[in-house]
């Protein structure tokens, strides 16, 4: 006991604070629903109050049931249409060494004419970066590349992209020589050979559907808070 307040302790983490209800779902509403919230499922959900410090013995069935029961995740959640097959993982041996990158769109036309996105993930961490874009061409990815990932990550050793003529045009072919970046390309037709963006692209859009509701044309402001 702590004055009146009842601790629990942790072995991998802070202290737990003991909480009942009404308290318990106020900690739910604001982590699953609040300004930082991405309407995460039940597991992830206990698991993140308790990284922030509470604890409540239902807390996984609590959680549970508070995600099945939010109306969003209900009307957004994503549905499987394709038949289980075997994964076929490509090897990142450490962070940031490679990353997959796509584009988004068209979304609802924002302030400067902003209607697709880019997308980069790193293969080791899931690391995402991406950003609203008014423009595709070549020197708008090379600069998303330079800022993104190299100011901030340094160098990767390769990236994968599809065959978009953004992404295999003279120019960025060139500026991926210049750093040593190796460029692998993706079978045309096929997007799930590069698996990875795509499983990213579905997870943003997914939480700013959730976030926005109706006000679509507001995408580029919730961007920084889904991330």
């Amino acid at each position: 006991m702590k004055g009146d307040t009842l601790i629990r302790r942790s072995y991998y983490g802070p202290h737990l604070t003991c909480i009942k209800y009404p308290q318990m779902l106020e900690v739910l509403c604001k982590i699953h629903d609040g300004k930082c919230g991405n309407h995460a499922g039940g597991r992830s959900l206990a698991q993140k109050a308790l990284s922030i410090g509470y604890f409540w013995p239902t807390m996984r069935k609590d959680s549970t049931e508070y995600a099945r029961r939010c109306d969003r995740c209900q009307r957004y959640k994503p549905i499987p249409g394709l038949p289980a097959e075997e994964y076929h993982p490509q090897n990142s041996p450490w962070s940031f060494m490679q990353w997959a990158i796509d584009l988004v769109g068209p979304m609802p036309t924002a302030p400067a004419n902003k209607e697709m996105m880019i997308v980069a993930t790193d293969y080791f961490t899931k690391w995402i970066e991406a950003e609203a874009l008014s423009f595709t061409k070549e020197a708008d990815i090379e600069r998303f590349i330079w800022k993104n990932i190299i100011c901030r990550f340094g160098c990767p050793q390769s990236t994968v992209t599809d065959n978009g003529t953004q992404f295999v045009g003279r120019q960025i072919t060139a500026f991926l020589v210049k750093y040593g970046i190796k460029q692998h390309l993706s079978t045309p037709k096929y997007p799930q050979s590069n698996g990875q963006a795509e499983a990213s692209n579905k997870i943003v859009l997914d939480c700013l559907k959730k976030r926005l509701e109706g006000a679509k044309g507001k995408w580029v402001d919730e961007l920084p808070g889904v991330l």
